[in-house]
């Protein structure tokens, strides 16, 4: 399994703090370590012999030094890290060698959604910040005092009926009675109970809230797996408006269309990306291409608007997603796309709120 690591002259300097390059990079801070990548592995014998290095062709040519100079922004992935000559060398998928202690190597997220059902089941309220969120417990007078909180990150379960107070507004947690959150802490999951046009019934798909930050897969009308997604950072789209330029999650009906196990990701159209890349992304699965469902390794804030326009999910998310959806990938294959008898394609239905 490759881990990922980000190029430190653009997430970070070599010794210093963060440098956000852009409005699009905020955030991609929160998961880079400090620490040096260690040697673990030894000097690949398949890549080098004695000290020369054997294979590569084209413009991978053994005898040229540089094959490629990896821009700001850009994150890579590698396989195995050695060490040579007094430096720690890593070694990517596309047999590139890169000196460790010029880059920053990224944690792995572990935030993940909830399965449903087993006593868990919707209603609920995420606190999508980092921070926590208090929780209140109700008084003899009809007012909200704090009693406790909900951690970043993480769900509640609650009950259906809002209760008022004066200008706020409360909803009771169903596995602490008497403990309430403010409904303005909180995004909400709730189950819908109609099927949209287009689904079948007791078939797979998948609702994404643009606005609440929230995905829910529903096999039916019954909701199966709850979690939060981060949306284009350009928020609710406007008619007409190029989503790319705009950095908006399109609205809409999409049968997924194509499932890659892993590639690199680009908004470069031709060609070898220059400018910006982000290798060995997971769990790609292509709503309308090149709007994608897909793995976003490099942050850790979802439920909040922080794509180009995709639909971000976290790692251990999208390997769930990956596996539920149909069509199923066959072992050993690296992508798969619906019909031509390999099955159906779940649809991803995408709304405002």
């Amino acid at each position: 399994m490759s881990s990922h690591c980000s190029i430190s002259s653009s997430f970070c300097q070599l010794i210093g703090s963060f440098v956000q390059l852009a409005e699009w990079s905020r955030g991609h801070e929160e998961l880079l370590t400090t620490e040096p990548i260690p040697p673990t592995d030894p000097v690949p014998a398949d890549v080098f012999e004695g000290n020369r290095r054997v294979t590569g062709t084209g413009n991978r040519n053994p005898a040229t030094l540089v094959w490629r100079v990896i821009p700001n922004g850009s994150l890579l992935a590698y396989a195995s890290a050695f060490e040579a000559e007094g430096r720690t060398w890593l070694l990517t998928s596309d047999l590139m060698i890169v000196p460790a202690d010029r880059v920053r190597a990224v944690k792995r997220s572990q935030f993940k959604g909830k399965e449903l059902g087993k006593g868990l089941e919707l209603p609920l309220a995420w606190n999508r910040t980092h921070g926590p969120k208090p929780k209140y417990r109700r008084d003899d007078g009809g007012g909200f005092t704090p009693a406790g909180a909900v951690p970043g990150k993480t769900p509640v379960a609650i009950k259906d009926e809002r209760v008022a107070s004066g200008k706020k507004s409360y909803y009771e947690l169903r596995d602490e009675p008497g403990v309430f959150v403010d409904e303005a802490d909180m995004t909400f999951t709730r189950a819908r109970k109609d099927l949209p046009r287009g689904v079948t019934p007791g078939g797979k798909w998948i609702e994404v809230k643009i606005l609440p930050g929230t995905l829910t897969a529903y096999e039916g009308t019954r909701p199966v797996y709850a979690s939060l997604f981060s949306p284009g950072k350009g928020g609710v789209p406007v008619p007409g408006h190029d989503h790319t330029k705009y950095a908006t999650t399109a609205i809409g009906y999409f049968p997924i269309e194509w499932k890659d196990l892993n590639a690199t990701m680009s908004n470069e159209k031709y060609g070898e990306p220059k400018v910006l890349w982000f290798s060995e992304v997971p769990h790609i699965q292509y709503l309308r291409a090149p709007l994608a469902m897909h793995v976003a390794y490099w942050h850790e804030d979802f439920g909040n608007p922080k794509s180009a326009e995709c639909v971000n999910v976290s790692a251990l998310d999208g390997h769930f997603l990956f596996n539920w959806t149909e069509p199923a990938l066959p072992e050993g294959w690296g992508g798969i796309r619906p019909g031509g008898g390999n099955g159906p394609s779940t649809p991803v239905i995408v709304s405002a709120n």
